[in-house]
């Protein structure tokens, strides 16, 4: 190599050479970039050196078999050459020779197989579809069913001289591997055939190969292994019923109640009706680590017991405070949030440690009020939404007033009515004047509608009701002829205010100081203070009048702004084929709500989309229990948007490959038309 090295020049390099071990073989199998990586940087150096290494290399294998005696295998030089042209060489190496050198590799790896009677393989992979009409790559979730149910992916080895035939029986087989694990699919045999599908580029629809389903022809068709092929079933679908053993989890905690074992997975279902033990605890009993500091403010200056106030210590803002009815303990309030509100540094405490029992089921609306009271008093609670807040956390119970987390069940007593849109006030003063019971959460059916009642009916309810009671008890002055209704109003207008509804912001100042005062008043007045008092906001009212500040009309305007805030998209993965089409279906939505603000549609207004979407035409006074949302499916035919009221979530059907979205002008007479119905339930 030494030599070699100097007759090009490049002697100061064989050091070098040695301390790596570089023989002639080596140079010619090796890659441009290695050889420059050693010192041999120029093209004409690299040429001239593998040319001389090639000389070399040739006379060293002459000289070796003419002085070996004639055998049938391989010399040993060339059993070297070949070994470091598989460790070394590379179809892109460098030089015409390694290239060769490679090939004769191939042929040699080929002609052993041959002689041993090994076949080449080809292994591919496969996903079996459930449905006999998918068309598209399942996604996720479904992926996981399909896999639990013995359809998800597996890697099939075929020969490559398997025909159809081979290939189908590998690909129904339901032999096993050492792990148990079948290899094909058998769920496919005798279910009248199935086709293969392959997904198109850049997105998920599927289409059927075309091509014989020998070995060879899917290899050339398909591609490579990292390639799916999907088995479509064609006559039947098939069962997607887990085959995977799943084991449930038997850890147990104890029952803090009735000091029972129970599964940690029943354990939430168990606290709900178990109620050992409770009408034993004392406020001793509490834990005080449920009235604890901010963490940015851990100083206490004073303490006072006794339902005296807490200074200078903040509090946990919110807490969800129960009823308990019968042998079943119901959730019975939202989050009951409250701030302070005077400058004495006094703060609001844990309502989960007041002086109001829990157990309220046998006291009267009065006493409950009475309490309401004396804690606000006690606490300096004087907020207006404070004060209904917490009123509505003791005093309403039976089933939650609206749906906290859409995926659990709300469950819970209520108060049934059916009412008739087309009557509302006769049949709603008949089914209410008949409840015993005002602090039970109130459900609501309206007649030929399908729609459960978890919050958004009873919004309805009480925004058309207050309305029509607005007309005809309130728009031309107080009708005292009609004295005997005004009980069921104030009944109406307090179950309204108490659980969500529609707030009465129409009632003339001086009727509403009559209502909260304890002066004679006309038959009328007084019929309509009996109905507040059956509720407890009349208690409340006089006693704390910051609360009738309930009643004052809002100054806020439902804008263009507010609504888009409020209807927060939610939109697909950025750069989807889902995510373009829903951008596309929302810029056509926000032109329409630009529309409608400018009372370009006809009686259309933003509030009428509000009210679709969350069955309230304006913010309540307690704000949304789960933020309204807009959300996107794909049509199938009808672009005509839906609703959910109870978790107030606007539907908006987007277009996709293969339904195109409307024209402006129909597509906005479908939102006309959606937007100004306030029927419940599909038609």
């Amino acid at each position: 190599m030494d030599n070699i090295l100097q007759q090009i020049h490049l002697g100061t390099l064989a050091e070098r050479f040695k301390e790596e071990k570089i023989e002639v073989e080596t140079v010619l199998s090796a890659t441009d970039n290695k050889l420059i990586r050693i010192g041999v940087d120029t093209i004409g150096d690299r040429v001239r050196l593998r040319e001389l290494c090639r000389k070399k290399f040739e006379e060293n294998a002459n000289t070796d078999s003419s002085s070996t005696s004639g055998t049938s295998g391989e010399s040993m030089s060339s059993r070297i050459q070949t070994e470091r042209a598989l460790l070394f060489n590379s179809s892109t190496a460098g030089g015409s020779n390694s290239g060769r050198l490679s090939r004769a590799a191939i042929g040699n790896r080929r002609r052993k197989n041959a002689a041993t009677g090994k076949k080449r393989t080809w292994t591919a992979q496969f996903m079996c579809l459930a449905d006999r009409f998918a068309a598209k790559v399942p996604n996720a979730s479904e992926k996981q069913i399909l896999s639990k149910a013995g359809l998800g992916v597996k890697k099939i080895k075929f020969e490559i001289d398997d025909d159809e035939e081979t290939v189908t029986n590998k690909i129904m087989s339901d032999v096993k591997d050492n792990d148990g694990v079948v290899l094909g699919f058998p769920q496919l045999q005798g279910i009248g055939g199935f086709e293969m599908l392959h997904c198109l580029p850049n997105c998920r629809d599927l289409r059927l190969i075309d091509c014989s389903w020998s070995v060879k022809d899917l290899k050339s068709n398909v591609g490579s292994g990292q390639s799916k092929i999907y088995l479509r079933p064609i006559q039947a679908s098939l069962s997607t019923k887990s085959l995977v053993a799943e084991s449930d989890s038997s850890l147990k905690e104890k029952c803090k109640y009735c000091d029972r074992e129970i599964l940690m997975r029943k354990l939430r279902d168990h606290i709900f009706t178990c109620n050992a033990g409770l009408l034993e605890e004392s406020e001793d009993e509490i834990d005080p680590d449920t009235v604890s500091p901010d963490n940015d403010n851990n100083q206490r200056e004073s303490l006072h017991v006794e339902g005296t106030t807490i200074a200078n210590m903040p509090v946990p803002e919110s807490v969800t405070s129960y009823q308990e009815d019968g042998d079943t303990i119901f959730p019975v309030g939202e989050t009951v949030t409250h701030a302070p509100v005077t400058p004495n540094d006094h703060v609001t405490v844990d309502l989960t440690h007041t002086d109001i029992d829990d157990n309220s089921g046998n006291k009267t609306v009065n006493d409950i009020a009475q309490e309401v009271v004396a804690y606000c008093k006690a606490e300096s609670i004087t907020n207006h939404v404070e004060i209904l807040r917490y009123l509505q956390s003791v005093i309403v119970y039976g089933r939650p007033l609206e749906i906290q987390n859409i995926e659990e069940m709300v469950e819970g007593e209520t108060n049934y009515i059916l009412v008739d849109g087309n009557n509302l006030l006769i049949t709603s003063f008949d089914e209410i004047s008949g409840i015993h019971d005002l602090r039970m959460t109130l459900e609501v059916q309206f007649y030929n509608e399908v729609a459960a009642d978890y919050g958004g009916p009873r919004k309805e309810f009480f925004r058309l009701i207050t309305k029509e009671i607005k007309a005809k008890f309130f728009e031309n002055g107080i009708r005292e002829h009609m004295a005997e209704q005004y009980e069921l109003v104030g009944i109406i207008f307090g179950l309204s205010i108490l659980q969500n509804g529609k707030v009465p912001q129409f009632i003339p100042e001086n009727i509403l100081h009559a209502i909260f005062s304890e002066n004679e008043v006309s038959a009328a007045i007084t019929n309509l203070r009996e109905g507040f008092v059956k509720t407890g906001l009349y208690q409340v009212g006089c006693q704390l009048p910051t609360f009738l500040e309930v009643f004052q009309p809002t100054q806020a305007t439902l804008t263009l702004k507010v609504l888009t805030n409020l209807l927060k998209p939610k939109f697909s993965e950025e750069g989807s084929n889902s995510w373009t089409f829903e951008r596309l279906v929302y810029s056509a939505f926000l032109k329409y709500l630009r529309e409608a603000a400018a009372g370009r549609r006809n009686t259309v207004t933003l509030a009428h989309v509000l009210q679709f979407a969350t069955s309230a035409d304006e913010e309540p006074v307690l704000g949304f229990s789960i933020h309204p949302s807009l959300e996107f499916y794909e049509a199938s035919s009808s672009f005509l948007p839906t609703s959910n009221t109870c978790s107030n979530c606007l539907n908006l059907p987007r277009p996709s490959h293969q339904v195109a979205l409307p024209s402006q002008m129909m597509l906005f007479n479908l939102y006309d038309y959606a937007f100004s119905n306030a029927y419940f339930g599909n038609r």
